[in-house]
């Protein structure tokens, strides 16, 4: 729990220098304004005022860890987070619901501070006059496993992990749209350029998001990647890459014959690895030669 001056925690002093900016900015053109605020991040500490509000509150429980039907890669990561306190975290290997809880309240507390600030922020582009002609991005860079599977925050594939939340508001976005296609956070980069009038350079591989904030019905996005690579503490691989296409979800490890495939439809919390189930061979086969297909394209494109 943050025990000093509530001006010096890292989210409000983020929140309250982007006011600042905002209040004392001068220029009459368009601007881009990017806050990084910190949280929520290790190590989970809210002011003990936000902590209080979730006494008593339910929270989300934790998905069970099941290290021994993890790829290995995985398994030494969390061996790692174990013996090493990263950020600060020290992980259990089988924690008490309360200390579940209690990681989880500290980190739900922190978000409410963010969203505390987030309101100022948008107080502050109203008293300028802005709010109305803005759009506002709301996003993250990654979740927190928060010990799902037995994880610690990042560096896994997982949806705890993966599932970020991205929330767009503003000029000319339609009001209470909610898209379920399967998009990435880096296609934010084609689309902010676009909304700035910018040419979209012709090596970025990431797609527009305008087609969504649009009357017309957008083409249907089925297929997202991600990457993770060379990591420090994830060294049980050189390269870890997913591929959600619709509802099934594989995660392959270059260096190994191991890995993790799922049906996010009927097996949302990731408790049943199809990997090497018989019946899944040819989605499997199939998942990984997209994956190929994926990274043959994407070195013409950024490498022409």
């Amino acid at each position: 729990m943050w025990e000093h001056d509530e001006k010096m925690h890292p989210d409000v002093f983020t929140g309250q220098m982007a006011k600042w900016w905002l209040e004392r900015y001068s220029g009459d053109g368009p601007y881009f304004l990017q806050i990084g605020l910190p949280g929520p991040h290790p190590p989970y500490d809210p002011t003990e005022e936000y902590l209080k509000m979730y006494d008593g509150r339910d929270l989300p429980e934790v998905i069970p860890a099941d290290p021994e039907a993890q790829p290995e890669a995985l398994q030494g990561l969390r061996d790692f987070m174990l013996q090493e306190d990263a950020d600060g975290v020290v992980h259990l290997a089988n924690p008490t619901p309360e200390q579940i809880r209690r990681q989880r309240a500290h980190y739900y507390a922190n978000v409410t501070m963010i969203d505390t600030q987030v309101g100022e922020i948008l107080d502050a582009l109203e008293a300028r006059g802005d709010l109305d002609n803005s759009i506002i991005i709301f996003t993250s860079d990654h979740g927190d496993a928060l010990g799902d599977h037995g994880h610690s925050q990042k560096w896994n594939m997982y949806q705890s992990t993966m599932q970020v939340p991205a929330i767009v508001a503003g000029v000319g976005i339609p009001e209470g749209r909610r898209i379920t296609d399967n998009v990435a956070l880096f296609d934010l980069g084609p689309t902010i350029l676009e909304w700035a009038s910018v040419p979209v350079p012709a090596w970025m591989e990431a797609e527009s998001l305008c087609p969504y904030f649009k009357d017309t019905t957008a083409p249907k996005r089925t297929k997202v990647f991600a990457e993770h690579s060379n990591d420090a503490l994830l060294t049980g691989t050189r390269l870890m890459t997913m591929l959600i296409d619709e509802k099934m979800k594989i995660v392959h490890f270059i260096d190994s014959d191991e890995g993790q495939l799922f049906d996010l439809a009927s097996d949302p919390d990731e408790l049943t690895n199809l990997w090497d189930d018989a019946g899944y061979k040819e989605t499997r086969s199939r998942m990984i030669d997209d994956i190929l297909k994926w990274r043959s394209e994407s070195g013409l494109k950024t490498q022409g």
